[in-house]
């Protein structure tokens, strides 16, 4: 058994089966989608992801680069490339220093300006490249140049790795804008969505993808914050660690960041769930206080857009990196493939309806409406989802009737016939 508790691989198993208990139909682990949203959390965790990513672009960058020759007739082309080649050493050296984990501020607005300069010197450099190369083109058939073929070729070949470091740059300056290297430096996440946008699924898949990895990530929610106390009591509590108090849970999981080479996650869901009307107004910003006197632990909070303000003030939100959950948003090819697959649904009779099936929630159940509409069918395939607008209303009508008879039973009041 580990001496951290949140680095135990016995009290993670048995957490992690709570979590998904609680988060019941919300979190589907097999119509997991990956997300390019999924990407940010290892920029507010800096994981090993996150430094291989830059090492490996980094590496690429100097070595395109390392393959210009640098040795031109033309002036004017060699004064570009000493000022390119000065400006790229100082990138180089910012890059350089982005290793491995720590919790150093990373220059990322002084790697852009870098990047703009190197990018104007660059195009400039291609440019001259390029007309270089037409005139020792047009010098073939005659007499002035005795190998004119091979300047052409070197050039050429300069033109292509001027090219292939544009394309690193185009990363790096991508990655130093991103909401992935803003909360590399401020590891404090506020995430919005609609309802049914995926973000309980998002945070849950979060927490599992890396429990199983070994590394450590709690999540509690919102729903589940049922009484005035203050949110670290409530906090342990979800966590089933009422023994543990504020100061030596947080002090548990830094270590436990600290020891696995990433900022543990502290993760909660749906504050606009918790019932105490302004609890979070009033206690939002106690628990953000106390997350920023420990390096190791991000803080990632959930809300359904629409309830930001009444969980958070103005002031206060200027504490987080916002960034909005879109759902299946240029991902539904994925999403429709993945969920018709699992529903075993005939993917090719249906017609793609595009902005709905962005929204997670609405996949859902119109795969649950089909399946109903048509049956098991035996653990067969099925043969035809439905035809015209006859069949495409029922599947929808008959999923809303169902939920009806639900809330039915369980409030024990009448439900007219479906």
């Amino acid at each position: 058994m580990a001496s951290n508790i949140f680095l135990d691989e016995n009290w993670q198993k048995s957490y992690l089966k709570k979590t998904k208990e609680r988060s019941g139909p919300r979190y589907i682990p097999e119509l997991n989608v990956d997300l390019p949203i999924a990407e940010i959390f290892d920029g507010i965790s800096r994981t090993k992801n996150f430094y291989y990513s830059i090492r490996e672009h980094y590496g690429k960058l100097t070595r395109a680069f390392g393959y210009v020759s640098g040795k031109y007739e033309n002036l004017d082309a060699q004064n570009l490339y000493k000022n390119l080649k000065t400006e790229i050493s100082q990138l180089s050296k910012t890059l350089s220093k982005i290793k491995s984990y720590d919790t150093k501020r990373i220059s990322w607005v002084q790697i852009n300006k870098c990047i703009q300069k190197v990018n104007e010197i660059l195009w400039k450099l291609s440019d001259k490249l390029r007309e270089e190369r037409d005139k020792a083109e047009k010098q073939k058939s005659g007499e002035v140049q005795s190998n004119p073929q091979s300047i052409t070729e070197r050039l050429g070949a300069d033109i292509h790795y001027l090219y292939e470091t544009q394309k690193e740059l185009r990363f790096f300056e991508g990655l130093s804008l991103s909401t992935k290297a803003k909360l590399s430096n401020l590891p404090f996440l506020f995430l919005t969505g609609i309802a049914g946008a995926g973000k309980t699924h998002l945070l849950c898949d979060l927490v599992e993808s890396r429990l199983k990895k070994g590394l450590p990530a709690v999540l509690v929610f919102g729903e589940l914050f049922a009484t005035s106390d203050e949110p670290f009591i409530q906090i342990t509590r979800q966590l089933g660690l009422e023994k543990i108090n504020k100061n030596k849970f947080l002090s548990l999981l830094n270590n436990a960041g600290k020891q696995s080479g990433c900022r543990a996650i502290l993760a909660i869901d749906a504050l606009n769930e918790t019932r105490q009307r302004n609890f979070w107004k009033r206690n939002l910003k106690r628990v953000v206080d106390e997350v920023k006197k420990y390096p190791h632990i991000a803080l990632v909070v959930s809300v359904r857009t629409g309830f930001e303000e009444e969980v958070i003030t103005e002031k206060l939100k200027r504490s987080f990196i916002c960034e909005e959950h879109r759902g299946f948003e240029k991902m539904e090819w994925e999403s429709v493939n993945k969920f018709f697959k699992e529903f075993r649904l005939p993917l090719h009779e249906i017609p793609l309806l595009m902005p709905e099936f962005q929204h997670p929630l609405f996949l859902l159940l119109f795969c649950r409406g089909c399946q109903t509409r048509t049956g098991n069918n035996k653990g067969k395939k099925q043969k035809e989802i439905f035809r015209g607008h006859e069949g495409a209303t029922y599947i929808f009508e008959s999923f809303v009737d169902g939920v009806s008879k639900k809330i039915a039973k369980q409030f024990n009041i009448p439900n007219s016939p479906g």
